[in-house]
């Protein structure tokens, strides 16, 4: 009986230290969330620089996707501050992969799509 009581106190005492544990790491997750900032820009096309109105726009590395309105305008928020390559795409215009740097500043970008030459 003895020896069930001591198995059982040490697994007990185990088990208190391992939740104690747990909580100590869940606790340090929520103090300090990465800060985010917001940014924005426009699409439009390189020869008239007119707006594009429905042009993908991606954050690669990232699950953040947008499209533009009818103005070309694109925005995302929560981005953590990093340098990122966003990607455009829109029928009948060359993708564009460019590299921006989204810093604690409000960054606003810009950009040109060129039409696919057909041959």
């Amino acid at each position: 009986m003895l020896k069930i009581m001591k198995k059982l106190s040490i697994s007990l005492l185990a088990f208190v230290l391992l939740l104690g544990v747990s909580f100590s790491f869940a606790g340090n997750s929520s103090e300090n969330p990465p800060k985010t900032v917001n940014f924005s820009g426009k699409v439009v096309d390189k020869s008239s620089e007119e707006a594009l109105a429905g042009a993908l726009v991606i954050i690669e590395g990232t699950d953040m996707e947008t499209y533009t309105d009818f103005e070309g305008n694109f925005s995302f928020k929560g981005v953590v501050p990093d340098t990122y390559k966003v990607k455009c795409s829109l029928i009948s215009y060359d993708e564009v992969e460019q590299e921006i740097n989204v810093n604690n500043s409000k960054e606003e970008i810009e950009i040109s799509l060129q039409n696919v030459v057909l041959k």
